[in-house]
């Protein structure tokens, strides 16, 4: 059986900059990361990756996420949402500050 939580705690650390726009897609950093957002109808290709070496966590790859590969780009459907880590950092929050 599957002993794995129902969820997994996030914890980006503290937001570092605004969400600002680039291209179609809404991005917002913070300490360990950024949260990105295609709201549009039109799905991103090839998006440059903000940081060199980040791995792309989503809905289908989250209980795994330690075992993503870093990317220099990515794409990013419409109507949907990604975190990219940035290198180094972990999808909980035990790098974090309390």
């Amino acid at each position: 059986a599957d002993l794995a939580p129902l969820w997994i705690p996030m914890n980006l650390g503290k937001a570092v900059a605004e969400y600002h726009r680039e291209g179609p897609i809404y991005l917002r950093e913070f300490e360990d990361g950024f949260v990105v957002v295609n709201p549009g109808t039109k799905d991103a290709k090839d998006v440059p990756s903000p940081v060199k070496g980040m791995r792309v966590i989503h809905h289908g790859n989250f209980r795994s996420a330690d075992r993503v590969a870093a990317v220099s780009s990515f794409d990013l459907p419409a109507h949907r949402g990604a975190i990219l880590l940035k290198p180094g950092h972990k999808i909980g929050d035990e790098d974090n500050a309390r």
